[in-house]
């Protein structure tokens, strides 16, 4: 079992660790509230992924290999994602110092269920790197082994984003403007390429 803890962990850290919508989602958060906002997404995308983790494991990955599954969820995908750049440079191009950081803007708990679920390639992933392990973990310790396997690998995503939402906050009121609009372009990148990849694979 120690074996597939250390394969969980090495192979969680590539998923975890690149760049992407939620880790770009996180910064933004992270800017008005600190740290609790890593949280608050991490637990959005736990409540999203360990239900499919389960469904994995119960044999239900024929039903989440359709195309059309695949296919509705980039497209809502990327509208999500175009209407949140809507709120960060909304917030960029009427930053008050004051009013700002305490304005409201979309749940970070919502932000991490939504982007979780409506990912065609958080899906892509479970199923082509995260169901083998799960695999080696029924074979293992039966359900056991999928319950530790998912608590780690789900440790490294709230080790991450909380870190980033932490980082994200330090940034001082002069680059506050300059970082929010250069998120909203990199989310506005990701929605496009999620848009393009989704219609073009169909």
């Amino acid at each position: 079992m120690l074996e597939l803890i250390i394969k969980v962990v090495i192979i969680s850290l590539s998923g975890a660790f690149a760049p992407g919508p939620l880790t770009i989602t996180t910064a933004y958060y992270g800017i008005k509230k600190g740290w609790r906002a890593g949280l608050l997404v991490s637990l959005g995308h736990m409540a999203s992924e360990f239900p499919l983790v389960l469904l994995i494991a119960l044999g239900l990955i024929n039903f989440l290999k359709s195309e059309r599954l695949a296919f509705f969820l980039g497209i809502f995908g990327s509208l999500f994602l175009f209407i949140f750049v809507f709120f960060t440079l909304k917030d960029a191009f009427t930053y008050q110092p004051t009013k700002n950081r305490q304005e409201k803007s979309p749940s970070p708990l919502l932000t991490g269920i939504t982007l979780s679920v409506f990912n065609p390639y958080f899906l892509i992933w479970w199923l082509g790197i995260g169901t083998p392990l799960i695999y080696e973990a029924l074979k293992k310790s039966h359900f056991l082994g999928v319950i530790i396997l998912y608590i780690f690998h789900v440790s490294l995503d709230y080790f991450w984003l909380i870190a980033v939402a932490s980082l994200a906050n330090l940034a001082t009121t002069k680059v506050y403007r300059y970082l929010l609009v250069m998120l909203g372009i990199t989310i506005i990148f990701f929605g496009m390429k999620m848009l393009f990849l989704t219609i073009f694979s169909y």
